[in-house]
């Protein structure tokens, strides 16, 4: 899997010490939370037809395996959240490359 992030980082225009410092950026640790209205809204949302995925009372009931890729978009809140800005800000060794 290093290998080939290096060559996409490295054909994106980027020098060996750049992909470097991109490879080994660390994000910092975000508090989350979520219910089963949350998991049932994304399951929905992203076209999940299938029971275990739609109904709480399901025996298998469960959020669709993607989820953690929003919680940080979501937060701890419980009400509607703006998207956040700070996750725009992409890591120093980005901040100038091409989109």
């Amino acid at each position: 899997r290093f290998l080939v992030l290096q060559v996409a980082l490295t054909a994106m225009g980027l020098t060996p010490a750049e992909a470097e410092s991109v490879r080994a950026h660390t994000f910092p640790t975000r508090r989350v939370s979520y219910n089963r209205r949350d998991t049932i809204l994304y399951n929905l949302g992203i076209g999940a037809s299938e029971p275990k995925y739609v109904y709480e009372d399901h025996p298998d009931f469960a959020p669709f395996p993607t989820i953690p890729l929003v919680l940080a978009l979501k937060g701890t809140s419980t009400d509607i959240v703006p998207f956040s800005t700070d996750l725009l800000a992409f890591p120093p060794a980005l901040a100038d490359v091409p989109p």
